[in-house]
């Protein structure tokens, strides 16, 4: 029986202003939308079918235990169909009708006036919209490695990202160990002063600053000795005399470990030597907020690790100072 005859309504729309124009616009858009579907279903159908012959002719004959598995695989793969709606997706095992037709009616005969849609629009012929030919769902892994046979599994080391905050991370973690610090530079109120050692390299050896004044190690942290003791002996100014950022140490001294692991504009490390204050780059953030401990050299050896891979130079901006 066709949708015409189900319903009782003909092909005929009533003019605007009749009572029935809209019930009438619903039964036609619902018909014309279950015919497409339908088309749809077969059109899938035949695809997969089509597939799974296809598949089956390719299958190698199993001459070991292993090609066995392989052919019982393929087998346990061809033994889906999957049919695609755009609301409902289900598997349905070969050979069986589909969808079932008696539950689906049930819920695409719902009145659509109750979505608030144009009813108006409704009466549009559907094939004014585009006819997708693909089904819309994704690929299968083993076709989309077959259609892309370059990419292989690990990627090799050459593909690695490049992560400056883990290498900023890692350096400045590797210092905290040399300096015995690692359980309390993530403490904002933690005060020390650092001792020699003989197993420090130079440039990581304490200043006179942080022999003499407690200070949070974090400070000590920093590759640079001169950056070390501008920070140092300005955090033991008078909160008043600081410069505004410094005056309450722990906030600063948060701000300070921001600054440096800032995502887009924080510290970089470059080169093997980690230990050494000209494999560390400046970010501008860190740049904005203190540049009044930073030097010239820390600030021109910076400035040609950053047009080395191509970014601009460190430059203050209207709010810095």
């Amino acid at each position: 029986m066709s949708d015409a005859g189900a319903t009782g309504v003909s092909d005929e729309v009533p003019s605007p202003g009749d009572p029935d124009r809209k019930r009438v616009l619903n039964v036609l858009a619902q018909r014309r939308y279950r015919q497409r579907r339908r088309q749809r279903i077969a059109a899938l159908e035949a695809q997969a079918k089509v597939a799974s012959r296809s598949r089956d002719e390719q299958l190698p004959s199993p001459s070991s235990t292993s090609s066995d598995a392989v052919q019982q695989y393929g087998d346990a793969e061809t033994e889906k169909i999957v049919h695609v709606d755009p609301e409902i997706r289900t598997e349905t095992p070969a050979g069986s009708t589909g969808f079932d037709e008696s539950v689906l009616n049930a819920a695409y005969n719902e009145d659509f006036s109750m979505l608030g849609l144009d009813q108006d629009a409704l009466a549009l012929e559907l094939n004014s919209f585009p006819n997708f030919d693909s089904p819309p769902f994704a690929t299968p892994s083993s076709q989309f490695l077959q259609a892309n046979p370059t990419i292989h599994f690990p990627l090799s080391k050459d593909n690695s990202l490049d992560l400056p905050l883990f290498s900023t991370l890692r350096a400045a973690l590797t210092i905290a160990t040399l300096l015995d610090c690692t359980d309390c530079v993530y403490d904002p109120f933690a005060l020390r002063t650092l001792q020699p050692s003989p197993h420090l390299p130079p440039s990581l050896q304490p200043t006179d600053a942080q022999l003499r004044i407690p200070h949070h190690p974090l400070l000590d942290i920093l590759p640079w000795p001169s950056v070390r003791s501008k920070l140092v002996c300005a955090f033991a100014l008078p909160a008043s005399l600081r410069p505004p950022n410094a005056r309450d140490i722990e906030t600063a001294i948060m701000g300070i470990v921001a600054d440096m692991d800032d995502t887009a504009e924080g510290f970089r490390v470059a080169g093997q030597n980690e230990l050494d204050g000209d494999s560390w780059e400046v970010g501008e953030a860190f740049f904005k907020n203190w540049w009044w401990c930073l030097d010239r050299g820390v600030v021109e050896r910076s400035n040609r690790l950053r047009a080395r891979r191509g970014a601009p130079r460190l430059r203050l901006r209207s709010g810095s100072i």
